[in-house]
């Protein structure tokens, strides 16, 4: 193998560490593995190593420990993201291709998909190692992976917009890193079961504030500043009474260089990136313009200088070098200027029930400003956090299984010259990841292995818990001690911190008590002697007479020792605006500067005392573990390869410090000796039951046999080892990824199996709905035909309805399917159209008519004279009886009687031997017959209705009829049910006989509530008194025809011929 080499001359990084004089990149590389654990001398850190370096040099990049990825950062631009490298990852597992992030995201999104179970994705690594790159590409994949559903691409795209603002509002130029990540936060994204994004929020655990008003000396303002002063246009500047020139803002020239502006980056295009991309994430343009009228308040509040000066009573005040700076502030946000200046130099105290009013100091006012303009940024991105979660936050109305990741971006360790407050939180963060990493990935596993029995030998893992513990441990940690002191307010407090840390932490392992470390070269900069070898403690004999004291502190880190200056721990942990600025600043006709500080409202009175940063950290960081911690973890450990950021120069020393220091030799040695994957008995074999025709569909034995079973007897599975398992109490362990990977792939090809089965049953059934329902539809179809076809005759019969007489027997004729509900119809409209015949008749006309119907019930089709009277009204009576003087002069002696029947008629009665008619007055009343004289109007015979049992007639045209009539004995046999003979009986002709008989019927049935018998026959019995006599009626025109018979009928009446032979009275018609 020939090497090259490349000779660089020996310079001291921002470190202050040498480097190598030469580095050796060979050209033609040796064979490598991208799984790191398929080494076979993996246990030794220098064939670790090599195979890295080897990769890395040949534009190799990731390799893998299992499902943990290791990315070292190229420096330079690789074609390994394009849309075609996302396509050929896609359903592919994560050892079927070269080692990828994309890979280690297939292998996640299955995970969300396949198990239901949340995941979480963690990119740990020093600053400027490339966590803020690979969770963009992460978040890239599993949004533009997904699928091409048109209702995703407003979520898609606003997902793709995330960091774009995160990185213009939380990123800046740092000594390690160009585009350094200055907060730490969790987007969360919920997925439905399709793998497709629904939603998400953004967790903003923390941002680091000083940045905007301080930072270090090779460090930069964030950079959205820089984008606003060198990208927007001159009328947008103008309008926000800003300046072209960077020089121009105290916040922004505090450095070494003009680095950051003319590094090449094109302002203007990220400016009106950041605009756009605000508008996509739902801001509109008023919110956008008030966003920029926030940073330019925070700008030019940055360039308000204090001069110092004497009072007359020998205490300090200040004055405004430049007040026009906070007129314009109070131009653009409708502020009270007057009120604005005077809280920068003057202050209230209240001493008991007195209101002091007191002058600050230059100092003072200066700390004022710096803590306004940190208020002022870190309110800003909040609210710019909540709006971004209101456009991406999933829709509460979806009702669907939802899976959830969370994609972790923070800060990476930091070691500057000199090292503040802000590196001692980011710091803490970085070992806070460590101790999560060597808790999932080694405690919690190794607790397992010993708690299920498998025959595991207890390792003395390394863990970093001590360093955690010592700066968050109650009452002695260096947080609690911080605390402490930020809450006294006497002087000198950073004094008492520095004794308080070296009483309380002397003899802690950890804790590096140091004495005047800062040393100042002949220019006057000062550095720390990184040269001098740290112990417990650092002498300053070796320091020369050019040291200053300095007060300051070291840790030993996991990553590295770290020195830090106690200069302003206490200011910024302590740090909290007074509430008198939100509500001067609530009282602004401003919607942002409202929004802002809602609690400046008078009407909302809080008196909770605000915490410290150092607790807002440790709160912040523990919400984000207790969330990471029902979450299935994965990490990208990014490497950064050298110091010079500069591609292919690998620095082994460098390196192999990133990866001690992240245990990530000892998680692959960890993991040839354990297992990658355990599972439950339960849940293991309900997935994975399928595998093995022994256990799927039924298995009726325990389930811990069903596990052994299916893998025994699975020839499906290459690696048909029980090496590769082990069982425990309640779980199965799998030692190789690539046996778990293999495992879910039988079952995807046995799901596709099994989906077939299903779609063809359910094509079937389908099909098998689809002719049932074609057979419902013919039904329904033929039922609805049939019933347009009712419907349309129903409306035909409608238009030719037959006429509403009811003597009217015409019919329209119907379909042959209609017939029965014709006839009906027909029933029910003759009835209707008889009950509309009826319904015109008034009481007399009823009267009328139940007569008229009572005669043809007792006479059609039994009486030949019956036809004839039925076009004649009966009129009652027939001789005006009721006008008649004689009738009048009765009326006494008879009662109050009504007369419903008179007329004259003939009575047949015998005189001299020889029968004759004699002229007589039938009056029928309510309540009885009455048989006047003719000529006298004399009473002859006055009956009761009761007493009339029967009335006779003969079926002919004569005009005969026959009364009988009932005794007083005879009714009483009568009414006790017994056979009444020898009647007495009337005989007479009457012209109107089919009237007479019908009214005297009535009237004896209103009166006796039955009517009397009416026997039609041509022969009867009658007894006259003396005599019983057979009446017998004699039709002389019986041979005629039935039409002749209805002619004769319409005349007047026939004539009868009466003959005697002994007790037989003859009729003759």
């Amino acid at each position: 193998m020939s090497l090259k080499l490349i000779k660089i001359d020996q310079q001291r990084n921002h470190s202050n560490q040498p480097l190598q004089k030469i580095i050796i990149i060979p050209e033609r590389t040796s064979s490598t593995t991208s799984h790191a654990t398929k080494l076979d001398d993996f246990i030794s850190n220098d064939s670790f190593l090599q195979n890295l370096k080897v990769r890395f040099l040949n534009k190799k990049i990731y390799t893998c420990i299992e499902s943990t990825v290791i990315a070292i950062n190229p420096y330079e631009s690789l074609p390994l993201y394009s849309a075609e490298v996302i396509a050929a990852y896609e359903h592919h597992n994560i050892l079927s291709l070269p080692p990828h992030i994309y890979a280690l995201c297939e292998f996640v999104l299955h995970c969300l998909k396949e198990r239901n179970t949340d995941q979480c994705i963690i990119c740990s690594g020093v600053s400027g190692s490339g966590k803020t790159e690979s969770f963009k590409l992460a978040l890239n994949y599993f949004i533009n992976g997904s699928s091409e559903r048109s209702e995703l691409n407003q979520i898609k795209t606003r997902f793709n917009s995330i960091p774009i603002i995160l990185e213009a509002f939380g990123n800046a130029n740092t000594e390690n890193n160009s585009n350094s990540t200055r907060l730490f936060y969790t987007l969360e994204v919920d997925f439905d079961f399709l793998g497709d994004p629904l939603g998400g929020q953004i967790d903003d655990y923390f941002i680091e504030k000083t940045r905007v008003a301080k930072h270090e000396i090779y460090g930069y303002n964030f950079h959205i500043f820089y984008q606003l002063i060198g990208g927007a246009g001159s009328n947008l500047l103008k309008f926000l009474k800003l300046k072209r020139n960077i020089e121009t803002y105290h916040l922004l020239k505090d450095r070494p260089s003009d680095q950051h502006v003319n590094n090449g980056q094109n302002h203007v295009n990220e400016f009106q990136k950041t605009k756009s991309t605000l508008q996509v994430l739902g801001f509109t343009a008023n919110e956008i313009i008030e966003i920029l009228q926030v940073l330019a308040f925070i700008l030019k509040l940055g360039n308000v200088q204090f001069l110092r000066k004497a009072n007359i009573d020998s205490t300090e005040g200040c004055t405004i070098f430049n007040d026009y700076e906070i007129h314009e502030i109070c131009d653009m946000f409708n502020l009270d200027s007057a009120i604005f200046l005077k809280s920068f130099t003057h202050k209230m105290v209240k001493d008991q029930s007195e209101v002091f009013i007191t002058e600050l100091s230059a100092d003072s006012a200066t700390k004022i400003r710096n803590t306004l303009c940190k208020a002022l940024y870190f309110r800003l991105f909040t609210w710019i956090i909540e709006k971004i979660n209101e456009s991406i936050k999933t829709k509460p109305s979806l009702n669907l299984t939802r899976n959830n990741l969370s994609l972790c971006d923070f800060f990476g360790f930091e070691n500057y010259y000199i090292n503040f407050f802000e590196q001692l939180l980011v710091n803490y963060l970085d070992e806070k990841i460590v101790q999560i990493f060597i808790d999932t990935n080694f405690r919690q596993k190794q607790e397992e292995y010993l708690r299920e029995d498998i025959g595991w030998t207890k390792l003395d893992l390394s863990t970093n818990d001590p360093i955690c513990r010592f700066i968050d441990r109650p009452r002695t940690g260096i947080f609690s001690i911080l605390n402490k002191a930020s809450s006294k307010s006497i002087y000198f407090r950073e004094e008492i911190f520095i004794k308080e840390l070296n009483e309380q932490c002397s003899e802690d392992l950890h804790y590096i008590q140091i004495n005047n470390p800062v040393h100042l070269d002949d220019d006057g900069n000062g550095y720390f002697l990184h040269s001098l070898p740290f112990r417990r403690r650092v002498s300053t004999g070796d320091i020369s007479a050019q040291s200053v004291p300095q007060l300051c502190f070291g840790i030993h880190h996991f990553n590295e020792n770290t020195v830090y200056s106690i200069n302003g721990f206490i200011e910024k942990n302590a740090e909290h605006l007074n509430r008198n600025w939100s509500q001067f600043f609530f009282k602004s006709n401003h919607q942002m500067l409202q929004k802002l500080f809602p609690e400046g409202n008078p009407l909302k009175k809080s008196l909770r005392k605000p915490i410290t940063l150092a607790n807002q950290f440790s709160i912040a960081i523990e919400s984000m573990i207790a969330k990471l911690n029902n979450k299935e973890i994965h990490y990208v450990m990014c490497i950064k390869p050298n110091r010079l950021k500069m591609p292919n120069i690998f620095d082994d020393e460098y390196v192999y410090k990133q990866l001690s220091s992240h245990f990530i030799i000892e998680h692959g040695e960890f993991l040839r000796r354990g297992y990658v994957y355990s599972e439950k008995y339960g849940p293991f074999f309900k997935r994975f039951r399928i595998l093995s025709p022994m256990t799927w569909p039924y298995w009726k034995g325990s389930i811990v046999n069903g596990v052994v079973t299916l893998i025994k007897h699975n020839t499906s599975l290459k690696t048909n080892s029980l090496n590769d398992f082990n069982f425990g109490k309640t779980k199965i362990f799998i030692k190789h990824l690539k046996t778990f990977v293999e495992l879910e792939e039988l079952r995807i090809i046995k799901l596709d199996e099994i989906a077939v089965i299903i779609q063809k049953n359910v094509r079937k059934w389908l099909q098998k709905r689809k002719y049932y329902r074609m057979i419902v539809g013919q039904i329904k179809i033929s039922r609805c035909f049939r019933n347009w076809k009712r419907r349309r005759y129903l409306l035909w019969l409608y238009r030719h309805l037959p006429s509403p007489s009811p003597i009217n027997h015409e019919w329209p004729p119907a379909p042959r399917s209609m017939r029965h509900t014709s006839e009906m119809l027909r029933k029910l409209y003759h009835r209707w159209r008889c009950q509309r015949y009826r319904r015109c008749f008034d009481q007399i006309n009823r009267n009328r008519m139940r007569e008229k119907v009572t005669a043809m019930m007792l006479f059609k089709n039994r009486k030949a004279s019956y036809l004839s009277s039925v076009s004649h009204p009966f009129r009652g009576d027939y001789i005006r009886l009721r006008q008649n003087v004689k009738w009048k002069r009765l009326l006494p002696t008879l009662g109050d009687v009504y007369v419903v029947f008179a007329d004259l008629v003939s009575k047949i009665t015998k005189r001299c031997g020889k029968e004759q008619f004699i002229q007589k007055v039938v009056v029928i009343t309510t309540t009885s017959f009455i048989v006047l004289d003719g000529k006298t109007m004399q009473i002859n015979q006055n009956v009761r209705l009761n007493s009339i049992y029967k009335i006779s007639t003969s079926p002919y045209m004569d005009n005969i009829l026959v009364i009988h009539i009932l005794t007083e004995q005879q009714q009483q046999q009568q009414q006790q049910q017994q056979q009444v003979l020898n009647t007495r009986a009337l005989i007479f002709e009457s012209v109107h006989l089919i009237e007479l008989i019908t009214k005297l019927y009535l009237v004896i049935q209103n009166n006796v509530t039955k009517g009397p018998i009416v026997e039609i026959s041509p022969e009867f019995q009658i007894f006259t008194g003396k005599e019983t006599l057979v009446l017998v009626f004699k039709n002389h025109n019986a041979s005629t025809s039935q039409q002749q018979q209805q002619l004769l009928s319409s005349s007047t009446s026939s004539q009868v011929k009466i003959s005697r032979k002994s007790n037989r009275m003859e009729f003759t018609i």
